[in-house]
This record gives C-alpha cells, sequence and structure tokens, in this order.
C-alpha cells in the first residue's frame, strides 16, 4: 500500500458506519431531517466516494463504492420495513460518478498547470 491516511481512515468508516444504519435501520415516522429520499442517497454516496478516495488516494477503489451501492439496495430488498428502488440505486451512482467527474476535470486542470 503506497498510501493510507488514518484521519481520512477513520472518517471513512465514520461514514459507512453512519450511511449503513441509515440504510439498514427501521425508518422512523418522524424524522428531524426533512431532505428528500434521493438527496440522501446522492449525498450520501458522494461523501463515501470523497473518503474512500482520500485514505487511500487511489481511484480504482472506488468500485467498492459502487458495489456497495448496488448491494445495499438488494439487502433491503429483503428487509421487511425497507423497500428496493432502482432509482436509488440511479442516485447513489450519481453521487459516486459526481465525484469521478471532479477527480478527472481535476487531474486535467493540474497536468495544464505543470505544462506551462
Amino acid at each position: 500500500m503506497k498510501y493510507f491516511s488514518w484521519f481520512w481512515g477513520f472518517q471513512f468508516l465514520s461514514a459507512t458506519l453512519l450511511v449503513s444504519y441509515g440504510l439498514f435501520s427501521v425508518p422512523s415516522e418522524e424524522s428531524f431531517l426533512n431532505v428528500p429520499d434521493k438527496s440522501l442517497h446522492f449525498s450520501a454516496f458522494l461523501v463515501l466516494s470523497i473518503t474512500l478516495y482520500k485514505t487511500f488516494k487511489n481511484i480504482f477503489l472506488l468500485f467498492i463504492i459502487f458495489f456497495y451501492a448496488v448491494i445495499s439496495e438488494l439487502i433491503q430488498f429483503y428487509l421487511p420495513y425497507r423497500e428496493m428502488e432502482f432509482t436509488d440505486i440511479l442516485f447513489n451512482f450519481l453521487g459516486i460518478s459526481v465525484f469521478l467527474i471532479a477527480i478527472f476535470f481535476r487531474k486535467i486542470l493540474e497536468k495544464k498547470e505543470s505544462s506551462t
């Protein structure tokens, strides 16, 4: 392993536990968060992507997050108090993809700055 950040690793672990709790716990009728479900999916997987990347500085490890995005919805299919929705998977992927696009453009800008 060439690079590892304990600080970001702890952030990734914390984010993973928080997201997992949100995805698999019994939903309550009253919520202090009045945020649309799709925004939560997008934000959760964006944060997971950022923290995993900052932990290892390896873009290919983000496939773990793609895998988790699908597996988490499949698990929800089998939970009696949850529902699997393909739009949730779409917003999970969208959160990850936005981060990947941001990294891509950042790398392009770094190359342009270093060549000038």
